[in-house]
């Protein structure tokens, strides 16, 4: 009778241990995931219709890695492929339907955070 107590016992440390590996597991998932970089921007409507954004501090969002919109758009433009977004950088977007009030949104691809900034 002994035996079976000590096989018992030896069960439920084991089930202890499994819940403890998947519970350190989800902790792990869970405190890697985080936000994209900060990016504080500009957007301003050119006579054209394009919009030119000013980045004023955060980033660096690697070229290639971020996108963009407007608000009420369905789908998100092709990034500009050259161009890393960080303090100092300009760049002219083409947004079909941009003007004064409207919201540009620029998505970070990696973490999908988006930023908004209305047009000025």
């Amino acid at each position: 009778m002994s035996g079976r107590k000590g096989q018992g016992a030896i069960e439920y440390l084991l089930i202890l241990a499994a819940v403890l590996i998947v519970v350190a597991v989800a902790v792990y998932h869970v405190t890697r995931v985080k936000g994209g970089p900060p990016l504080g921007f500009t957007a301003t409507l050119l006579d054209n219709g394009d919009v030119k954004i000013e980045v004023l501090n955060g980033g660096p969002i690697k070229a290639g890695d971020w996108t963009y919109k407007l608000e009420n758009a369905t789908d998100w433009a092709t990034s500009v492929p050259y161009v890393t977004l960080e303090p100092g950088v300009s760049v002219i977007l083409s947004v079909t339907g941009a003007s004064k009030g409207s919201t540009l949104q620029i998505k970070h691809k990696t973490s999908n955070t988006i930023y908004s900034q209305i047009i000025m």
